[in-house]
């Protein structure tokens, strides 16, 4: 038989696993009544799958999938839920970086719960290359213990099962100094690993990276047993030897798994994640410079561990804002033109959902044409045949190029049907205010617009009291416009809003009287409210219509003033200077009152 035929025959077995562990019935006599009563209802086995794909891969593949019937069947009896996944290696050394591989389902994920699927995959499999040198196991292992390419299921029971006929090297992107720092990680995570191969044959085992025999002398002094045994023995695992007594040591191996995992112990409260969803949409338009949010559904809603692991393929095309992104949303920003998926994958179990991202600077549904860059909006005015152009931008990048504004408002005011949407977004996309405005509205393309920052509810003690003095009861909001003066027409602003439904009541204050001006009704409705202008100052908001004459205060009138009576002096008795000396007294007091009363009155005036 041909090595890629062998080799798939075998593979081919080793899928009937995935596909066939709740399925396979098991005839009563095959099994004891202990082996038949152990139950795995409902608890997960992830199983990884590291393959040698090299040219030496010829031997024995068919004995091997010949025995594999009885293994399935014996892990079918326990109800367990598997999956399976599936990892090629060779020689990066020989055969390249890419000679290592991480097969994923169409949904990118790396666990393969259909058999079909499994089958399929099977079927790419190529056995060639990989030289005379040992292979790159210990790449392969990095990808079944990093956390970012292999997410088991939370409580699930692991297995590695490699299949391989030579020895290995340490070469690998992991940062690995050898297989024991491989091992050390396949214990901390509880990854029990087996080895299928030929434990009596003699291993040579030359390292191009150190450019030495690291185990042994070079001369067959070690057997693939002695290679694999810290492997599988620090582990938890065994070897299972290509012999004649393969099929009793691989039943002997399907009985750990069974009860590896009836002896796995699950929260009684712990709710499994079971599937994710990013919509419906395959593919999703986007344009370069702007934000989006991006919402996750996990399956079931009550689910114990919903955390989520973002990506993009091509970070060249798009990022991920990992500052703003959550397990519920991601927020990604786009980068250049061109297509990449944005990929989520759950912690528990490596579920995973996609979309294809489609990036292009300008994007049109047939009616709008989407932008960031303004350079552009001037251009697509006059050679699109859309009437709408919206501009998003930043809420940090409220000033645009004059130059570029009066390109953009000369355009449109040759267009009378057309307009053009000014969209300031926040971190996440979502937007806070816009101006609109019409080519058949414009007065004058030259007047430049100094910014178009917008402060909604902002505090303006002028405005405030001028807000008091109507005496109107009543909500009110006052918007403060960065921009000061004449507009190059009338603009239709859209900005957030706290107040109720309805019309509202537009003013503008003017400063020169320090009053308030009618300047128009104003539409709320579900949160947003919308209105024209022509100038801006700072405006005022009302639910109510603002009473802007008053009626006077009165004045407190003054108290009448009192009237005075001389004091009588009585005439002292002859002889007497008592009575004089009083009344000389008196008159120096009633000198004293009378300079000071003409001297607050001299003040007064």
């Amino acid at each position: 038989m041909k090595l890629k035929r062998k080799l798939l025959v075998f593979l081919a077995a080793v899928c009937l696993l995935a596909g066939n562990l709740a399925a396979v019935p098991v005839m009563a006599e095959e099994t004891t009544g202990t082996e038949a009563s152990v139950d795995c209802t409902g608890k997960y086995v992830n199983i990884a799958l590291v393959v040698d794909t090299t040219g030496s891969m010829a031997g024995d593949i068919e004995t091997v999938k010949e025995n594999l019937s009885a293994f399935v069947k014996e892990i079918a009896a326990s109800g367990a839920i598997p999956r399976i996944a599936l990892i090629e290696y060779k020689d990066i050394q020989c055969d390249g970086d890419d000679s290592t591989v991480v097969h994923k389902t169409p949904d990118y994920s790396v666990w393969y719960d259909d058999a079909g699927q499994m089958v399929a995959e099977i079927e790419k499999l190529e056995a060639y290359g990989g030289g005379d040198s040992p292979e790159s196991l210990v790449d392969a292992l990095g990808y079944v213990t990093n956390d970012s390419v292999m997410t088991f299921n939370r409580y699930a029971a692991k297995f590695a099962f490699v299949l391989t006929d030579a020895a290995y090297n340490n070469a690998n992107r992991w940062g690995y100094k050898d297989m024991n720092d491989a091992i050390a990680q396949l214990s901390a995570k509880g990854i029990q690993t087996t080895v299928v191969t030929h434990k009596d044959r003699y291993a040579d085992t030359w390292d191009d990276v150190t450019e030495g025999y690291i185990m042994g002398d070079g001369y067959g002094s070690l057997t693939l047993s002695d290679v694999y045994a810290d492997l599988t023995s620090k582990t938890g695992g065994t070897i299972i030897d290509m012999s004649e007594d393969f099929e009793k040591e691989l039943s002997t191996y399907a009985k750990s798994i069974i009860a590896a995992t009836a002896s796995t112990e699950v929260d009684a409260s712990y709710v499994p994640v079971t599937s994710i969803s990013l919509g419906e949409a395959e593919e999703v338009p986007v344009v370069t410079g702007g934000a989006y949010k991006f919402p996750i559904t996990v399956n079931p809603s009550d689910a114990t561990v919903k955390d989520i692991i973002w990506s993009v393929e091509d970070e060249s095309v798009a990022t991920i804002n990992k500052d703003l992104t959550t397990s519920e949303f991601c927020v990604v920003n786009p980068v250049k033109e061109g297509t990449t998926k944005l990929i989520a994958k759950t912690t528990d179990g490596g579920y995973t959902a996609f979309f294809t991202l489609t990036v292009a600077d300008s994007l049109s549904d047939g009616t709008t044409t989407i932008t960031c860059k303004p350079e552009l909006v001037a251009g697509i005015l006059t050679g699109s045949t859309d009437t709408k152009v919206a501009l998003k931008l930043d809420e940090s990048a409220t000033t645009v190029d004059a130059g570029i504004l009066k390109d953009i408002f000369t355009a449109l005011s040759t267009l009378p049907s057309k307009d053009v949407t000014f969209s300031f977004q926040d971190a996440y996309g979502e937007e806070l205010y816009s101006w609109n405005f019409s080519g058949s509205e414009l007065k004058d393309a030259s007047t430049v617009i100094n910014s178009f920052k917008i402060e909604t509810g902002a505090k303006v003690d002028a405005v405030t009291a001028a807000v008091a003095a109507t005496g109107t009861d009543g909500t009110t909001e006052t918007i403060h416009f960065a921009h000061d003066g004449l507009l190059p027409g009338t603009a239709t602003v859209k900005e957030r809003t706290s107040l109720p439904d309805g019309t509202s009541y537009l003013y503008y204050y003017n400063p020169s009287t320090g009053k308030l001006e009618e300047a128009g009704e104003a539409k709320v409705e579900g949160g947003w409210v919308t209105y024209k202008i022509e100038h801006c100052c700072d405006y005022v908001l009302s639910s109510k219509v603002l009473n802007l004459s008053p009626a006077p205060t009165p004045a407190t009138p003054a108290p009448a003033p009192q009237a005075q009576t001389t004091p009588t002096v009585k005439a002292p008795n002859t002889g007497d200077n008592t009575g004089i000396m009083a009344g000389i007294s008196l008159l120096i007091v009633a000198i004293a009152l009378v300079s000071v009363a003409e001297f607050m009155r001299r003040k007064r005036a």
